[in-house]
C-alpha cells in the first residue's frame, strides 16, 4: 500500500497526530463499470435512413475470465420512420383495372420484451368494363379495346403482428422473430378475397420485419470498441426491448471472455481490479 508522506513540527500535538493518520492513503479506486457511448449508425432500408445510438456498459465478472456486456441501442428514428420506410418498400400497388393497396400509418410500440406493429392502410380493385371495337385507317379495320366503365372497390384493412428478438448462430447473431400476428380485418368477404389474392398480409409483414431488422446493428455497435476489447469478441445471452427514459431500446446482454495472458492489460485498460482475479 502506498503511503503519503507527511511533515510535521518537532513538537507533535494531539491534533498533529491525528492528521498524520488521515495522512494514510487508501487503496486505489478501481472502476465498477465501463460505459463507450454508441455513435450514430445509419442503416438504409428501402431508401429510407434510420440512425441508431446508445452505449454499451462493460464489467468484471467476479471469477475474472470474462467481461459482462450489456448493449443498449435506442430505437426513437426507427418508430418515427416506420410508416415512411412501409411506403417505400415496394408493397403499394396502384394498378390501372387492378389492384389498389395503400399504406396509410404503420405504429410501432414497445409490448413487453417485443415490439407490437399495427399497419393501417387501404385495399381495393379498379374493375373495368371493357369492349373490343372495330376501328378503320382507310380500308383496313382493326379491332380495339376501349374501357367504356370503370368501378373502384376500396376499404380499410388493419392488422397486427407481434415481433421478438431472438438470439442465433450460437450467441453470435441477433434476428427478428415474427411470433404472433392478426388476419387482415376487412368489412366483407370481397375484400377478404381480394387480399388473400394479394397475399397482402405476408408481403406488409415481411417489410415490416425487414425494417425492424435494420435496429439489429450490434456489429457495427461492438466495432466502434477499443480494438483491444472488440477483438476478443462476445456471445449474446439474453435480448429483450426495454424501456429506456420514455424511450424504446434495444438490449442485448451478453459475455466477453478474458484470456489469462490479457487480464491485466485489459483490465489495467478499463480500471478494473485485476489485482483480485485468482
Amino acid at each position: 500500500m502506498k503511503m503519503l508522506v507527511c511533515i510535521f513540527p518537532f513538537s507533535r500535538t494531539a491534533f498533529a497526530t491525528a492528521i498524520a493518520m488521515l495522512c494514510i492513503v487508501a487503496p486505489p479506486v478501481f472502476a465498477a463499470e465501463k460505459e463507450f457511448p454508441i455513435l450514430q449508425i445509419v442503416n438504409n432500408v428501402s431508401g429510407v435512413p434510420i440512425s441508431f445510438s446508445g452505449a454499451i456498459t462493460l464489467s468484471q465478472s467476479k471469477q475474472c475470465v470474462s467481461m459482462k456486456a450489456i448493449i443498449e441501442i435506442n430505437l426513437n428514428d426507427l418508430f418515427a420512420k416506420i410508416t415512411q420506410i412501409a411506403k417505400a418498400s415496394g408493397v403499394e400497388r396502384n394498378e390501372h383495372c387492378g389492384s389498389k393497396v395503400a399504406i396509410k400509418s404503420v405504429n410501432i410500440r414497445r409490448d413487453g420484451g417485443n415490439l407490437l406493429v399495427n399497419t393501417n392502410g387501404l385495399v381495393g380493385r379498379q374493375e373495368c368494363v371493357k369492349i373490343n371495337v372495330p376501328e378503320f385507317r382507310g380500308l383496313k379495320m382493326t379491332m380495339k379495346t376501349r374501357i367504356i366503365a370503370r368501378n373502384t372497390f376500396k376499404t380499410n384493412v388493419n392488422m397486427e403482428g407481434v415481433f421478438q428478438p431472438i438470439i442465433i448462430n450460437s450467441g453470435k447473431a441477433l434476428s427478428m422473430k415474427l411470433v404472433s400476428n392478426t388476419t387482415p380485418r376487412f368489412s366483407n368477404e370481397f375484400d377478404r378475397f381480394l387480399a388473400s389474392d394479394l397475399n397482402l398480409g405476408a408481403r406488409i409483414y415481411k417489410d415490416i420485419a425487414l425494417a425492424i431488422n435494420s435496429s439489429l446493428v450490434i456489429d457495427k455497435a461492438l466495432s466502434q470498441l477499443p480494438d483491444q476489447v472488440r477483438q476478443l469478441g462476445i456471445t449474446m445471452k439474453d435480448v429483450t426491448i426495454v424501456d429506456a427514459n420514455g424511450s424504446a431500446a434495444l438490449r442485448v446482454q451478453g459475455n466477453i471472455p478474458v484470456p489469462n495472458n490479457l487480464r491485466p492489460t485489459i483490465f489495467s485498460f478499463l480500471g478494473f481490479n485485476g489485482g483480485q482475479c485468482p
